[in-house]
C-alpha cells in the first residue's frame, strides 16, 4: 500500500524553542523510520505570509540525529501523487498539491489570526484532539529526552525561591504583565538561563497554556499557574492527550491545591512522566495509522474521482 508513496513535510528549519516545528520534523523522521519516503520542504520565514519556500544546507536547520532529507528545488516534487503535509499556519494550497494533509498543530486560526478554510478533498491531522475535535485522524507526537529529566529526589533538594512570568503566544490574546516579584521567562535567554530558571523557581505563572514550556516546567518541578485561560475553556485545558497539573490564579491567591502540598504535584508529575513514556513507545503504532489512513483517503478520492467522471 505504501510501495512509491512520498510525504513532503512542510515547516520552517528546526528549531529548539518551537514546539510544533519540532513536531513536524520528527514526523518526517518517523515516517523514513517506518519505511515510507518522506523530506522536508522549508517554509522560508521572512515571508509572514508562508507561501515560499527556501533551501538551505545550514546543519542548524537540522536535528543532528533525525533522517530529514530535504527538497532544494519545487521540480522534485510530483504534485499529482506526493502528500503533501501543510502545517496550521498555511492556509491555502501554495504548492497547488492534488493530496494535502492539514497537520493541526493549534486550534485552527489561534496562531495567524486567519482560520483555514479546509476543502473537503483535505486530509485532517490534530496534534491534540481539542485543537480539531473533527479531524480525520489524531496524531500525538513527542520526542522529549525522558532521561534527561531530573528524579523526584532532586528536585525535593532544590532550593525553590525564585517565581517566574512567562508571556509565549499570551500576547496575542490580550495584554500581558510580568507578575510582580517574578523574572520574566523568554527566548531571548540562553537554554542554559531557562533551564537554570525552572530549575530555581517554583512557580511559573503562565499566560500560555497550551505550550512546551508548561511540561518543561512541570519536569524540573516548577507548578504552572495560569494568569489567563483565553483562549481556551479548562475543560479543553484539562482535556489535552497528557494532563497538566496546575494552579489558577484564584488557586494561587486563596493558597489551595499544591501550594502547600508539593508533594501532590509531584506526584502529578511522576504521572505525566509515565504517561510520556507510554505515548512515545506507542508512537510508532500511531504513525502508521497515520500513514494507513492517508493514503487510504487520497485513494478513495482518486476512485471517487473516476466514478464521477
Amino acid at each position: 500500500m505504501t510501495k512509491g508513496t512520498r510525504f513532503i513535510i512542510v515547516a520552517p528549519p528546526y528549531n529548539e524553542l518551537s514546539a510544533g516545528v519540532k513536531v513536524l520534523h520528527f514526523l518526517c523522521h518517523s515516517l523514513n523510520q517506518a519505511g515510507v519516503n518522506s523530506s522536508m520542504l522549508f517554509l522560508d520565514l521572512r515571508d509572514r505570509s508562508y507561501n515560499s519556500f527556501m533551501s538551505t544546507t545550514d546543519k542548524t536547520a537540522f536535528h543532528e540525529s533525525y533522517n530529514t532529507p530535504v527538497i532544494t528545488s519545487l521540480e522534485e516534487i510530483d504534485f499529482a501523487s506526493d502528500i503533501v503535509v501543510y502545517p496550521d499556519i498555511i492556509r491555502g494550497n501554495p504548492l497547488n498539491s492534488k493530496k494535502v494533509v492539514r497537520y493541526m498543530l493549534n486550534k485552527n486560526g489561534l496562531i495567524t489570526g486567519n482560520p483555514i478554510i479546509y476543502d473537503s478533498n483535505d486530509f485532517i491531522v490534530s496534534y491534540q484532539k481539542i485543537f480539531e475535535p473533527n479531524a480525520h485522524f489524531n496524531l500525538f507526537l513527542t520526542d522529549d529526552d525522558l532521561t534527561l529529566i531530573p528524579s523526584r529526589d532532586s528536585i525535593q533538594k532544590l532550593n525553590k525561591n525564585i517565581s517566574l512570568t512567562y508571556v509565549g503566544k499570551g500576547g496575542k490574546y490580550g495584554d500581558t504583565v510580568r507578575i510582580g516579584g517574578t523574572i520574566s521567562l523568554d527566548w531571548k535567554k540562553s537554554h542554559e538561563e531557562y533551564i537554570l530558571l525552572l530549575e530555581n523557581a517554583k512557580y511559573l505563572f503562565t499566560w500560555d497554556q497550551m505550550t512546551g514550556v508548561v511540561f518543561d516546567a512541570i519536569i524540573h518541578g516548577c507548578i504552572p499557574v495560569i494568569v489567563s485561560k483565553n483562549p481556551w475553556t479548562f475543560d479543553e485545558i484539562n482535556a489535552q492527550e497528557l494532563s497538566m497539573p496546575y494552579l489558577t490564579l484564584e488557586e494561587f491567591d486563596n493558597k489551595e491545591k499544591y501550594f502547600d502540598d508539593y508533594v501532590l504535584f509531584l506526584n502529578f508529575r511522576d504521572k505525566i512522566i509515565e504517561d510520556s513514556r507510554l505515548l512515545q513507545s506507542t508512537s510508532r503504532i500511531r504513525v502508521e495509522e497515520f500513514i494507513s489512513k492517508s493514503i487510504t483517503f487520497f485513494d478513495k478520492k482518486i476512485i471517487l474521482g473516476i466514478k464521477t467522471n
